[in-house]
């Protein structure tokens, strides 16, 4: 019988676990002590958020974040539990260029913006850099050692994607000395988690290593969501010669929701102005029986070769698999008082990601020139599956401020079908040659043969797409003093033309690659006492919108111009501040002269962060941070009809590490809008949400 990758996964991890937990009957080590058995990675602080200074940038090899020449954010495991972070939007709450559009507890829980630009859910994702479809899917924070954001059009580093930039999560890896914590927390609402990490190695000269992390979370969201949410992950190594590193990493991930309304458009709205705004925390009146569930998997398996002291190689292979089952419900305000049409969408989905990559890096001389050389070759596979009977359609009226709940009609059945095929193969190669001591210039080029097909409910082939782009870098990066880098860049990039949704006349059409260009200068610079980067850059993307007609199309582009500037400063050797804040000047060109010279949806023309942290000497042990986020209005959708409103939020937190019994504890308190600010924030065009209100969330961890 053939068996899914979900129950293969699941099963392999289960297993595992078994395995490894007579170890931890006798595991006396702190969390401290968790070192990274592959390579130990400086840590920082930043912005009030611990980043590691060497992250992954896929085709570019391995670069530290001060001598990448793009835009880069990287937030580890301690920053995420320290401000109690559960969902992505809120991983770069502190980085003034990215915008959440998305909450947790809906379809969009994963959508954010970077520089006014939303991620693609197909290309936009990666773990440990390998491909993933992320649309829906929250992944488990709690499992990743790191989330890494590359800000930008990133054509040449991982093929295909939105000029916004990459989210690559990395997982925890197997740490050389037995390890264990153990934390239980609770968030706004009544929702309850408790995590375990355990890690350690096994066998003769500890040859085999292993990390388990297990997450389970139940309960009821600050707006009265139903959430129930299982998570159970493994990262494996084995040493097999001292130059030959074996790894694999398996995830699995159940997580149901059921009661929530999933958005509100503007499809039916009359009025001139976006109605008023309602409580974060408020229950909304969704139709009985609605829910969301996902499930997620992911198997890969690589090897690491350190060839000699200048020369490395890796080769991964992984595949994913991604499942939604819903009936959800979309309100469509039709005037300020709060009158709404309910539509509702049921179905089912499933979306696969296969890879194989190999990759190579290392450094030559020639003649007084020096060079780091990066090499490989990828295939890339991702298949679609739909619902041939998907069910989107009016259910009725109600008011969005009363409690009046409709009820829909529970057969829909599910025929699936083969709706389209993406398929990716490339080489790569890039050169870095440094011309002195501190100029150094990179050049890459990607060739991608790139296929797209998608089928009818039938299984006939409705359209066919075929490009075999090269998608350049180039980048001239000067470094004044060590601890300083200024660079320019110049990248393209193409990504995947949308999948029509099913609420256009259009739905389920497979649109054509869109291309951009993307033009970047900056400066960075680090040491323990202040630090910060400021990057001005240029985005030219094609278009894509709903026309009159309510048909999807591409036409045209959108220009996206702005000047990010974050940084950071400790005032004292208790004190830090950091902050930052983006520009951003957007405009539609080149196409519908009705729209031309229009704001792009999604994107504030300014964004802003600041934030204290205080170590309180006097208490040891003991840390407090505040902080406040301030966004500009943003234009709901391409005509720029509806605006909305700017918002300004504060946050609050703490944190306490003492010792109970020998053992390590921490304490940690976040507070959320501490002013319980209503605010609406954009999700998609034509579509928003409501924002979080005042909640907060608590945690206690023990170390063994």
């Amino acid at each position: 019988m053939k068996r899914s990758l979900f129950t293969t996964t699941a099963s392999l991890l289960v297993l595992a676990a078994v395995s490894v937990a007579p170890v931890h009957a006798y595991a006396a080590t702190s969390d401290a002590a968790v070192s990274n058995s592959d390579e130990q990675i400086e840590t920082v602080t930043v912005k009030g958020l611990r980043r590691t200074a060497i992250p992954t940038t896929g085709a570019l090899g391995t670069r530290s974040a001060l001598d990448t020449p793009f835009g880069l954010s990287v937030i580890d495991a301690d920053a995420l539990l320290d401000r109690q972070v559960n969902s992505l939007g809120q991983v770069f709450a502190d980085d003034p260029s990215v915008n959440a559009a998305g909450n947790s507890y809906t379809f969009h829980s994963n959508h954010i913006n970077v520089r006014g630009l939303q991620l693609d859910e197909s290309n936009g994702f990666k773990i440990n850099n390998l491909p993933i479809y992320s649309f829906s899917i929250e992944l488990p924070l709690e499992v990743f050692q790191q989330v890494e954001l590359l800000k930008g059009a990133t054509g040449f580093q991982y093929g295909f994607g939105s000029p916004g930039g990459i989210v690559n999560y990395v997982t925890k890896k197997p740490t050389d000395k037995t390890t264990a914590t153990f934390d239980v927390g609770y968030h706004g609402g009544s929702l309850i988690e408790a995590h375990a990490d355990v890690g350690g190695r096994l066998g003769a000269n500890d040859v085999f290593g292993y990390r388990i992390n297990a997450v389970a979370e139940s309960g009821d969201a600050y707006n009265g969501a139903e959430i129930h949410r299982n998570a159970l992950t493994g990262s494996f190594d084995a040493r097999l010669t001292p130059d030959l590193l074996w790894t694999a990493d398996l995830i699995y991930q159940e997580r149901d929701t059921s009661g929530q309304v999933q958005g509100f458009g503007t499809a039916f709205y009359t009025g001139t102005e976006i109605i008023p705004t309602v409580d974060g925390g408020r229950e909304l009146p969704a139709s009985d029986g609605t829910f969301f569930n996902t499930k997620f998997a992911l198997a890969s398996t690589g090897l690491k070769w350190q060839i000699n002291e200048t020369w490395k190689a890796k080769f991964d292979v992984s595949v994913t698999d991604r499942l939604a089952r819903f009936a959800a419900d979309w309100f469509y305000p039709v005037d300020a008082s709060g009158d709404t049409v309910d539509y509702l969408n049921a179905s089912r989905s499933e979306n696969k990601v296969d890879l194989f990559q190999a990759l190579a890096e290392g450094d030559v001389t020639t003649g007084s020139l020096k060079h780091h050389l990066v090499f490989g070759a990828s295939y890339q596979k991702q298949e679609n599956y739909a619902n041939a009977n998907q069910v989107w359609g009016y259910l009725g009226n109600l008011n969005l401020y009363g409690n009046t709940r409709l009820t829909w009609d529970k057969s829909n059945t599910y025929a699936p079908y083969h709706s389209a095929d993406f398929i990716q193969t490339a080489i790569f190669a890039s050169d870095s040659i440094d011309l002195t001591t501190k100029l150094q210039v990179l050049a890459g080029l990607r060739y991608t043969d790139y296929e797209q097909t998608s089928f009818t409910r039938t299984g006939a082939q409705a359209s066919k797409y075929n490009q075999s782009p090269i998608t350049p870098t180039l980048a001239l990066l000067y470094k004044p003093v060590p601890d300083a880098t200024l660079y320019a860049s110049y990248v393209e990039a193409l990504e995947q033309g949308s999948v029509v949704g099913a609420s256009y006349a259009n739905a389920d059409q497979v649109l054509e690659p869109l291309r951009s260009k993307q033009y970047e200068i900056g400066a960075k610079y680090k040491s323990k006492a202040w630090g910060g980067n400021a990057a001005l850059f240029r985005v030219e993307r094609g278009a894509e919108y709903g026309n009159a007609s309510n048909v999807f199309v591409q036409n045209g582009e959108i220009r996206y111009e702005g000047l990010e500037v974050n940084g950071y400063v400790s005032l004292t050797e208790s004190l830090r501040l950091s902050g930052g804040v983006t520009a951003l000047d957007t405009a539609y060109q080149k196409g519908d002269p009705a729209l031309d010279g229009n704001r792009a949806a999604g994107a504030p023309r300014t964004q802003a962060v600041a934030n204290l942290d205080y170590r309180v000497n006097a208490v040891p042990g003991l840390s407090l941070n505040i902080g406040a986020r301030a966004n500009s209005n943003e234009a709901i959708d391409e005509t720029n009809s509806l605006f909305l409103p700017g918002y300004t939020v504060f946050n609050a937190g703490g944190r306490y590490t003492t010792e109970i019994s020998g053992r390590p504890v921490t304490f940690r308190l976040q507070v959320e809008n501490l002013g319980d600010k209503q605010f609406w924030y954009y999700v998609q065009p034509g579509y928003f949400y409501a924002g979080a209100p005042l909640n907060a969330s608590f945690n206690i961890q023990v170390g063994f």
